[in-house]
């Protein structure tokens, strides 16, 4: 959790790490505001759960980045262990070249949360945003903070077996 935290801040976005399926493993990192009031609803943080499934399923291994129903973007990266899928680091909170919404769609999106439209309008400029270029500079750090992931958890692993191997001998 903690170096996920330290990247998180030092990249400027939302990072978490869920299951192949969008269940959360860890708590999310630097979480944006727009995004948190989003979990509040119900439905909402299981169309998140879907979102991320559905990253996680996509079969290009290349990072991109995608937009969430909020109109936010977000990138994966698998973490495997043993040819398994066993998560993935999921990045983003990040406002996309269009940002902020239309009124009509920051109404709507009002609606969907079931949030006062003053209390979403007061957030919408709580997201992340990236230098003026493009949020795609961000897309090799996606995978190689999935990398590291990937080896703390390979690391982990053998330390179990380990453990497993020495308890057996007792």
């Amino acid at each position: 959790q903690r170096i996920q935290d330290a990247f998180a801040e030092i990249l400027g976005v939302t990072i978490l790490v869920t299951n192949h399926e969008g269940t959360e493993i860890t708590r999310s990192s630097n979480p944006c505001g727009l995004w948190e009031i989003a979990l509040t609803a119900p439905e909402y943080r299981e169309t998140y759960r879907r979102f991320w499934a559905d990253l996680g399923s996509d079969p290009d291994l290349n990072a991109r980045l995608r937009p969430d129903p909020l109109g936010l973007l977000w990138g994966r990266a698998l973490i495997e262990n043993g040819g398994q899928l066993r998560a993935m680091a999921i990045v983003g909170g990040i406002a996309s070249e269009d940002w902020p919404p239309e009124d009509r769609r920051i109404s709507e999106l009002a609606i969907e949360l079931a949030v006062p439209e003053s209390t979403l309008r007061d957030s919408v400029e709580q997201v992340h945003h990236t230098d003026t270029t493009s949020p795609d500079r961000l897309l090799p750090f996606i995978q190689r903070i999935g990398d590291i992931l990937e080896h703390i958890v390979a690391e982990r692993v053998e330390i179990v077996d380990r453990f497993e191997s020495i308890n057996e001998l007792i």
